[in-house]
């Protein structure tokens, strides 16, 4: 989508503008550390829809003849660890692994029909963060970006089109990004809490193509399976230990 890489676009182009400041004393923990992250994350629409509709096509229009697309998988939950070390007196890198779960697929297509399934996400991902100096000891406001791996899976999918039925389960690789901003506390000398605002994109989400089954048993055809995105907005906070000065 556009609008996901223009906010992409505008994170790196901030960071580098941010390389450009002249070096400030960091008033906050420095070098090495470890991290650990829990939050919330709501999930925007995922636009689902038949990878192939023509063919073996569940998701309907308004007319229950057209393609049609399923949108709300919900909210869900995050746990994260990470490490990383402080670059510069302003800049800091990490390795991060991320566990999202808890979407829930709960919503009808066009025509009426109800379509369910759980989504959980895995994410590893390479983040660079700009700690805005101010004077004042122990706060700094930051934003940050990062790139990375996602692993989607969408399982347990199930369809009143028609009947009920069972759809394939399936599971994407994928590249991801993400933008963040928030502010750092520093609790002890060692220690910092971050809350922060996160923009996440993990790229694909879809089910691979496999038999339909009724509820009744026996099969209903193969179905090509759907294809959607995951997209996340979430509210993060970390706890962050250094073990350098």
């Amino acid at each position: 989508m556009p609008h996901r890489f223009t906010l992409f676009g505008g994170a790196c182009a901030l960071l580098v503008a941010a390389s450009a400041e002249p070096a400030h004393a960091q008033l906050l923990p420095g070098g090495a550390y470890i991290r650990g992250d829990l939050g919330w994350s709501s999930a925007a629409d995922a636009e689902l829809v038949d990878k192939d509709f023509n063919l073996d096509g569940f998701i309907f229009d308004s007319t229950g003849t057209g393609p049609g697309s399923v949108n709300d998988i919900g909210s869900g939950w995050l746990l994260g660890i990470g490490a990383g070390a402080r670059i510069s007196d302003m800049f800091r890198g990490e390795v991060a692994y991320t566990y999202r779960g808890g979407y829930e697929l709960d919503d009808s297509d066009q025509a009426g029909n109800a379509f369910g399934a759980d989504i959980h996400s895995h994410s590893v991902m390479a983040n660079l963060y700009w700690d805005i100096p101010l004077a004042m000891t122990g706060f700094a406001p930051f934003v940050g970006a990062g790139i990375g791996w996602a692993g989607n899976t969408m399982d347990k999918v199930v369809t009143t089109d028609g009947g009920t039925f069972f759809l394939p389960e399936g599971s994407t690789s994928n590249l991801a990004w993400q933008a963040m901003a928030g502010v750092a506390f520093t609790v002890s000398p060692q220690t910092t809490i971050d809350l922060f605002y996160r923009y996440f994109d993990g790229g694909d989400l879809q089910t691979e193509e496999g038999i339909a089954v009724a509820s009744g048993g026996g099969s209903a055809g193969l179905y090509t399976g759907a294809r959607g995105e995951l997209v996340a907005h979430e509210i993060v906070v970390s706890l962050r230990f250094s073990f350098g000065p």
